[in-house]
């Protein structure tokens, strides 16, 4: 699989103020020295822009149950049909909402709110820059029966945008059963979603789980950042 293009190239300013902090020495925590309040903070991003939406059975040849791999291999023909009907209602589906777009935007709202700092679109001007990079994140399960699961692997910095200077670095990695309150399932709300179920949802419903999974990215992220914020001014 080709690798993705990546939502944002990041600007010749940001490159080096990441130069700058990577080279800076000491903890990578140092929101104790640091008062946010009333300044302002942008966001720079590095998200590919399409999530990975995948189911993988496994499947194996018995050689002392022909009969049951004839079986399985013939389910898995119908299987991968689903799969690429899913990945047609995929594709419609991601015409219509930028998932990457969510995932920074909220991101920086919620960050903003913990520190009490003001969003803003320009990282040449801005106090400070939230520097995401997201290394993988989608629905994933491990076969069509198991349940799926949003997911996000990434590495979230907070710098000062004067200096460049590293304040705070954590990398993320998460995972959290998609359940049917999130696509609206009615009377299955609380039920934990399979890759099969998954397959059978509606375009207007992949929306809906893409949504879930950017508010369940944002809030992995930023919950990170809020976690050691506090214990910064204990």
């Amino acid at each position: 699989m080709d690798a993705p293009m990546m939502r944002k190239i990041i600007t010749p300013s940001v490159l080096l103020v990441s130069s700058i902090a990577f080279v800076a020495c000491g903890s990578s925590n140092r929101l104790a020295e640091y008062d946010f309040k009333g300044s302002t903070i942008a966001m720079v991003e590095t998200i590919p822009p399409r999530p990975d939406v995948f189911s993988d059975d496994v499947f194996f040849v018995d050689e002392n149950r022909p009969l049951r791999t004839a079986i399985r291999f013939g389910t898995r023909v119908i299987r991968e049909v689903e799969a690429r009907r899913l990945r047609q209602r995929l594709d419609s589906a991601l015409t219509q909402i930028d998932v990457s777009a969510l995932i920074a935007d909220q991101t920086l709202d919620r960050s903003s709110v913990y520190l009490q700092a003001r969003p803003v679109a320009d990282a040449y001007e801005s106090d400070f820059i939230l520097d995401l990079r997201v290394f993988e994140y989608g629905i994933v399960a491990g076969s069509w029966t198991a349940r799926a699961e949003f997911m996000i692997d990434a590495r979230l910095m907070l710098l000062d945008g004067a200096t460049g200077r590293r304040i705070w670095e954590n990398k993320i990695s998460a995972r959290e059963p998609v359940r049917g309150v999130v696509i609206g399932a009615g009377p299955v709300a609380n039920d934990i979603i399979t890759a099969a179920i998954l397959s059978s949802l509606s375009v207007e419903e992949i929306v809906a789980a893409l949504e879930g999974l950017a508010d369940f990215a944002a809030d992995r992220l930023s919950a990170r950042l809020q976690r050691d914020f506090i214990r910064s001014r204990e």
